[in-house]
């Protein structure tokens, strides 16, 4: 997905870092 992959650009996911659904069912996530 184009927005996930843009997130993760500008904040990579770390160990221990907290990932929030949005809950649309699509895995857009907000850290």
């Amino acid at each position: 997905m184009k927005i996930l992959d843009e997130l993760m650009q500008v904040v990579p996911l770390k160990s221990g870092m907290r990932v929030l659904d949005l809950g649309c069912g699509n895995g857009l996530t907000s850290i």
